[in-house]
């Protein structure tokens, strides 16, 4: 995975010990009611069980195949363990086209296709309770899962924020700063980014974040809204050419200069009203104004989703070879 734009300078170099996975089919404890053999499984982050592996929830990370006829073994799930096969060919499907790579459904839960989708959590709105323009940044870093629903930020301070999870209570107030990059302190989700600015006692924020369709992926943050109509991603691109993160689009009646995350602004862009643009952000279109575009700045968010990796290869009409084997 290339190094995500804007963050080489916020992150330092790291190394990491040798880890040697002697048997790369796990055992791990079942979550579903009931599961059937060949069914794609993930580990849910939070509590480590095994679900069914659903691309439009935080399950969407595929860990094995519930066991079934393996020719490396026949260890079968049963209700509270279940057995994932995550290399070698397993059996007992029907109808797999022979040489086909197959992926995890997008539409139905622990199956697999042999079209690929996209998956993964996205930002779907951004929404400040008081204050003025106070939140700047926030987006879901890619191969990170963070639990779905409503992340809420207050201000009990200008120079204190607390967070409360999906479903959770607030923690301990951590120290901000105006116009500060806020990394790392959300408990549970430390793929959030926030930069703040204009803090004041009792501004709060939520943040909702959902496992939802690609147009889900663009919100716009604070922006006047009449010199843009619309950054809508173009069908495809929004999980796999935009980068993440704010972009700050600072128009005149003339032009427009683009910056994302913090960067500098690009060169100005002559635009004009009533036109879509391809050229402003990568993979997007962008949409002015019909009657005239107007001298402001707008804030708009791209959370998109990535592409889901092949899970197998179809060997004959009943097969797959598994692809998972070694990868952790």
């Amino acid at each position: 995975m290339a190094a995500e734009p804007g963050y080489l300078s916020s992150h330092t170099a790291s190394t990491g010990t040798s880890f040697v996975q002697t048997s790369p089919n796990v055992q791990a404890s079942n979550g579903e009611t009931a599961v059937t053999a060949g069914q794609l499984m993930s580990i849910n982050p939070a509590d480590g069980n095994a679900y069914l592996c659903d691309v439009s929830t935080v399950n969407c990370v595929p860990a094995g195949f519930a066991a079934t006829d393996n020719p490396a073994g026949t260890t079968v799930d049963d209700t509270t363990k279940i057995t994932l096969v995550r290399q070698g060919r397993i059996k007992g499907f029907s109808g797999l086209v022979p040489g086909a790579l197959y992926y995890p459904s997008a539409d139905t839960a622990g199956t697999v296709v042999p079209e690929q989708g996209i998956a993964g959590a996205v930002i779907t709105a951004v929404t400040a309770d008081s204050g003025s323009g106070f939140l700047r940044n926030v987006h879901v870093r890619e191969g990170n899962r963070p639990a779905a629903g409503d992340w809420v930020l207050t201000f009990p301070t200008a120079t204190t924020c607390t967070v409360t999870a999906p479903g959770g209570s607030a923690t301990a107030a951590s120290i901000v700063a105006d116009s500060t990059s806020y990394d790392g302190a959300i408990t549970g989700a430390s793929d959030f980014y926030i930069e703040t600015a204009a803090l004041t006692s009792g501004d709060s924020a939520t943040i909702t974040v959902a496992y939802d369709s690609e147009s889900a992926c663009v919100v716009t943050l604070d922006s006047p809204g009449n010199a843009f109509t619309a950054l809508t991603p173009i069908s495809g691109m929004g999980g796999r050419i935009m980068p993440k993160g704010i972009y700050k689009l600072v128009s005149t009646a003339t032009n427009v200069s683009v910056g994302i995350n913090g960067a500098s602004q690009s060169a100005a862009k002559t635009i004009a009203a009533g036109e879509n643009y391809f050229d402003i952000v990568p993979g997007a279109a962008v949409g002015t104004e019909a009657g005239a575009v107007t001298a402001e700045t707008n804030y708009v968010l791209v959370s998109a989703q990535s592409p889901v990796a092949p899970v197998g290869l179809a060997v004959n009409d009943t097969t797959l070879q598994v692809f998972m084997g070694g990868n952790g």
